[in-house]
């Protein structure tokens, strides 16, 4: 990585991550759920090379703090990656086929999941430890949910014909609101004349969280509802309503044609005996009693056990791993410099530049850790603190943005162009921050302060 970038020239900083995260980072986490077992002390003397990793990326100094490396390139810690990967490792035994062994050693080794226990100063074996990273986060660790080794259905059999979208290929929103029931009435007269028709459709609120599924029965005049976990999403919502309505059919009705219309598109590649896909439940009967159905059900107090899908656990394991780690930065980045700028571990594209060494200054003067008579002062680089112009002023990132008189007039005109885009306060989180995360003024702030970085021909110091 050194040998591509340095402090004022080379590869950009996401080329650098990048490259980073392809070359090195996976090296360093091969094997993580078979040497995770070793003691912290041994797994930390792998941390000194992530560091180094930031540090280059960044253009930072090797006195910038961990924490602020990490915050503003956005990669987390290795024990927090270490952790997620055991959790899938662990999920992916739990997803393998029946024949897999370490299903049954896990059985056989008696370990209650909600609490697991294990002899103090002890080599912690995967189960273990996943069930503690599962427990730390609080989610629930994956059932067993074993695949079949050969599928059942055939790659080389074409499926496409069992699923229609005449509906939503001549469906426009834009059109008026009677169409859709016009079109479905049509394909219900022609195509699908005796036919029976069955809608189907999943419902999920996040406030409060809950998850539901519905089917309904033109001819019977039948609905029946189901309320899941609120950590299911749409898709499995929707396949679990297109399989009870399979399993209704197969089990209590005759052999006949069947057509199950659904509300949602998302489940397309799926087979069903004859699907169409309809695009608005207005003015479509059975749409709308299955859609009020599966609303209702939100509410039941009886839960359909449903286990977690392996996509779902690690949706759910990405998240709750990022949530917790952006808990440990708000807790621990006030205490430093960038915490002025940032909270959490989110993506700040604002606070970059183009240019190599304007991007390394931006990210200098937000972590706090510069080339000015202060921060060197501090590491006994320098003999005094004082700015070389004023000799009475410390030189800091307070005094070279805000304050010095060697700089004035750019620092005029920087602040005439701040007042035409509205902006009042020249302080440095306005000026290193972009004003604000959801401010659409953050760009050409940032803009600006390279244009001041550039004429007080201060980069090389910075």
């Amino acid at each position: 990585m050194k040998s591509v970038a340095g402090s004022k020239w080379g590869a950009n900083r996401d080329l650098l991550l990048g490259y980073y995260r392809a070359a090195i980072l996976g090296k360093i986490n091969y094997g993580c759920s078979v040497y995770g077992s070793a003691s912290s002390t041994q797994l930390r003397k792998l941390d000194p090379i992530q560091n180094a990793a930031l540090r280059i990326a960044l253009g930072a100094f090797c006195s910038s703090p961990v924490l602020s490396l990490q915050a503003e390139s956005g990669v987390p810690p290795l024990h927090v990656t270490r952790s997620k990967l055991v959790c899938r490792r662990y999920q992916a035994i739990q997803h393998s086929s029946r024949h897999h062994p370490l299903p049954v050693l896990f059985e056989e080794a008696g370990v209650i999941l909600s609490h697991p226990a294990w002899p103090v100063r002890s080599h912690q074996p995967l189960l273990i430890r996943a069930l503690w990273a599962y427990r730390s986060l609080s989610l629930p660790p994956p059932l067993r949910q074993p695949l079949p080794s050969v599928p059942p259905t055939p790659p080389w059999r074409d499926l496409s014909s069992l699923v229609s979208f005449c509906l939503s290929e001549s469906f426009d929103k834009s059109q008026d609101g009677h169409l859709a029931p016009a079109l479905y009435r049509e394909l219900s007269d022609t195509v699908y004349a005796g036919y029976l028709e069955v809608f189907t459709d999943g419902s999920h609120t996040t406030t409060p969280a809950a998850s539901a599924a519905a089917i309904y029965l033109v001819d019977l005049s039948l609905c029946q509802t189901w309320r899941l976990a609120a950590l299911h999403d749409s898709v499995t919502l929707e396949l679990f309503a297109l399989f009870k309505a399979l399993a209704f059919i197969k089990a209590h009705l005759q052999p006949q044609k069947v057509v199950i219309y659904r509300l949602s598109g998302s489940i397309a590649p799926y087979c069903v005996p004859q699907g169409t896909w309809i695009p608005s439940h207005v003015g479509i009967r059975g749409n709308e009693i299955v859609d009020r159905a599966a609303r209702l059900a939100l509410t039941s107090a009886a839960v359909e056990t449903l286990p977690l899908q392996e996509a779902t656990c690690s949706r759910l394991l990405t998240v709750a791993s990022g949530k917790a780690w952006d808990s440990e930065l708000a807790a621990e980045l006030p205490s430093s410099t960038l915490g002025a700028y940032r909270t959490d571990s989110s993506c700040h594209p604002w606070a970059r530049s183009t240019a190599r060494a304007l991007d390394v200054a931006l990210n200098r003067l937000r972590i706090g850790h510069v080339g000015l008579a202060s921060h060197l002062h501090r590491l006994r680089l320098v003999p005094d603190p004082y700015c070389q112009w004023c000799r009475d002023q410390e030189e800091t990132i307070a005094h070279f943005l805000l304050h010095c008189p060697r700089f004035h007039s750019m620092r005029t005109e920087l602040r005439d162009r701040l007042s035409v885009l509205g902006v009042r306060d020249f302080t440095l989180p306005v000026l290193l921050g972009g004003v604000g995360p959801n401010s659409p003024l953050r760009y050409p702030v940032i803009r600006l302060v390279c244009v001041f970085l550039r004429k007080s021909r201060q980069l090389h110091r910075i």
